[in-house]
């Protein structure tokens, strides 16, 4: 999930994953998220609670063999 993606604030630029705005985008709403307005705050959360779950249900996949059946842990 370490590939680029594009610019949270909307501007559509593309990014690498560990940013959450461009270059730019830093320039109007600031650096630091408590500098940002409400609705991109909520944004850039909702993506990072998105690549959690990701990497939650990555990290526990166990592969059953034969059948590629796949089952996740409890």
């Amino acid at each position: 999930m370490r590939s680029p993606h594009k610019c949270t604030a909307g501007c559509g630029k593309r990014i690498t994953w560990r940013f959450a705005i461009c270059s730019d985008c830093e320039e109007i709403y600031g650096k630091s998220a408590r500098q940002w307005p409400p609705w991109l705050r909520a944004r850039w959360n909702m993506i990072q609670r998105e690549r959690r779950q990701y990497k939650r249900i990555v990290e526990n996949e166990v592969e059953a063999g034969l059948n590629d059946e796949v089952f996740y842990a409890e």
